[in-house]
């Protein structure tokens, strides 16, 4: 068979569930919002662990394709997510590991939008699932099984990014910004607002 047919993604939730074992609401845009960044990037960083995990160790035939399917778009999604939760933060640690997660995307491009995924200029990655769907196992076997070094090095800036994310809780470093007003007597409106930048409140 020369493409992965006939899939469906009646278990890809089922998939992403076990991805996100360590916070399974995280995984939903709904519930995100109230996690603190350092949970939010825990979990999103030992979730493409996992993932990268299942890809290295994949079965690519055709017959597999259900799953392939599945394991592919966990990727993109537990990616983006871990791209977004490590935006904008304090540690430059964090900041480092990122920078290297993003270069090796950008690294394997071509070979990536070859089967459907593309990257955008900040380091996201879009899924489009015909492209996908009418690749050949062999092409996506190329990028993502234990015979090319992609997957290892997700899964090796994963683990970072998951030991930095666990020394972060434990710490309490990271910080949420917000904005504020307050009035404060002998200034001028202007003059009380406080922007984001200015407060810094931990999480």
């Amino acid at each position: 068979m020369s493409a992965i047919t006939n899939t469906t993604i009646s278990n890809y939730d089922y998939l992403l569930r076990n991805c996100y074992s360590s916070n399974r609401n995280a995984r939903k845009a709904v519930y995100r919002t109230t996690f603190s960044k350092e949970e939010l990037i825990s979990a999103d960083s030992n979730a493409l662990k996992k993932i990268a995990r299942n890809l290295k160790d994949l079965d690519y035939s055709a017959e597999n394709g259900v799953n392939v399917y599945n394991n592919v778009k966990a990727f993109v999604e537990s990616y983006n997510n871990l791209i977004e939760s490590t935006s904008d933060s304090n540690s430059g640690k964090l900041e480092r590991v990122q920078k290297n997660l993003k270069k090796l995307v950008k690294e394997y491009a071509d070979e990536l939008e070859e089967i459907g995924i593309k990257a955008s200029a900040s380091g996201g990655l879009k899924l489009d699932e015909k492209t996908l769907l009418s690749a050949s196992p062999s092409k996506v076997s190329k990028v993502f099984s234990s015979s090319g070094s992609f997957t290892s090095n997700i899964r090796k800036y994963a683990s970072s990014i998951s030991h930095i994310a666990k020394t972060m809780l434990q710490t309490g470093t990271s910080k949420k910004q917000t904005t504020a007003t307050v009035s404060l007597p002998g200034l001028t409106e202007a003059e009380n607002i406080m922007t984001a930048s200015s407060i810094n409140i931990k999480a």
